[in-house]
């Protein structure tokens, strides 16, 4: 599967457990004013065959409510729904919406944020692929001291905590890989698996 995480992957190649990956868009219009939204996260996953789209703001300003749009070729893309905004906060928020029935290929998923003025800001899009013929396979999930996986390419596994933090990097061959996840606190992770052909998959997983 995949799913595109443009410039803020960029720097995930490091091995620091204390990174975060805030997604902020500038302001360019109207410099040295707040920021309509500052976006901390926007991530699908794969859930039973539906994909759950979860976002969480920094602040808003002036945030009237978010659009969320679906393509299959990342070119043309139809708007799925639009969910309530906050208006002003200073504190996090966290959404959330599920399509109940995603497409069967790789999907690409689009968020905007729309002033009550009008105006609006697109953040960058995200791919998942859910299907059953997935390039790669993780399991078992719930998992305790090693996580199996099984891949056609090279590529590498980042397992991070839901804040976004890298808790284990890992590069993976083709064929089975077995992972080392031992020293891992009990909680709820995501993995995201980035091959070497392109393909991208995060799925969420439970260690007991």
């Amino acid at each position: 599967g995949k799913v595109g995480w443009g410039s803020s992957w960029a720097s995930a190649t490091g091995t620091s457990s204390n990174r975060r990956f805030n997604l902020q868009i500038n302001n360019v219009d109207c410099p040295g004013y707040p920021l309509p939204v500052e976006l901390a996260a926007f991530q699908p996953t794969c859930d039973e065959g539906k994909v759950k789209l979860d976002w969480e703001t920094i602040t808003e300003h002036n945030n009237d409510y978010f659009t969320i749009e679906r393509s299959g070729d990342n070119v043309i893309f139809q708007t799925l729904t639009k969910v309530q905004g906050n208006g002003n906060s200073l504190n996090r928020s966290s959404y959330s919406w599920v399509d109940e029935s995603p497409l069967r290929e790789t999907t690409y998923y689009r968020l905007s944020q729309i002033d009550y003025d009008g105006k609006s800001e697109t953040f960058p899009v995200r791919s998942i692929n859910c299907g059953v013929e997935a390039d790669v396979q993780l399991y078992p999930n719930p998992f305790e001291n090693q996580l199996q996986l099984t891949s056609r390419h090279d590529g590498e596994l980042y397992l991070l905590d839901l804040t976004g933090k890298i808790i284990l990097k890992q590069s993976i061959l083709s064929g089975n890989n077995s992972i080392d996840v031992n020293d891992i606190e009990s909680a709820v992770y995501l993995a995201k698996i980035v091959l070497v052909n392109g393909d991208e998959k995060v799925l969420k997983l439970v260690k007991n």
